[in-house]
């Protein structure tokens, strides 16, 4: 085959791509494994005594995990990839399908939370 068509990357240009991404990418990690992750986990552990007018932290997880992330995920490729396709199309159709789905899941998890303590609240 020849190499008109499909230009390839050179070692050189390869390092300096991977160097690019890990420079962007490091930092975003690091301070995911360092912050992010214990915060989400103690946040989690008395979510259902954080309350947000008619809402509570319960509500924020639950539909921050089965409505917010598919529903950022479809609209994330949507907007990178544009409608090139069917196949495409049909990716972005699956997390909006799986975030309705994940409507439904929420409302049953939610529906019922244990009721916090009142001197536990935190507004």
């Amino acid at each position: 085959m020849s190499d008109e068509f499909a230009p390839t990357y050179t070692t050189r240009e390869r390092v300096v791509l991977l160097l690019k991404v890990l420079a962007i990418a490091m930092p975003i990690l690091l301070l995911l494994e360092l912050w992010f992750f214990d915060w989400l986990r103690n946040y989690a552990r008395e979510a259902n005594c954080h309350v947000y007018g008619d809402i509570n932290g319960v509500h924020l997880l639950a539909y921050g995990v089965f409505v917010l992330i598919p529903l950022s995920s479809a609209f994330l490729i949507a907007l990178l990839m544009g409608l090139r396709s069917y196949g495409l199309f049909a990716f972005i159709l699956f997390f909006v399908g799986v975030s309705i789905w994940g409507i439904l899941q929420a409302q049953k998890l939610t529906a019922t939370i244990a009721p916090c303590p009142p001197e536990q609240l935190i507004d």
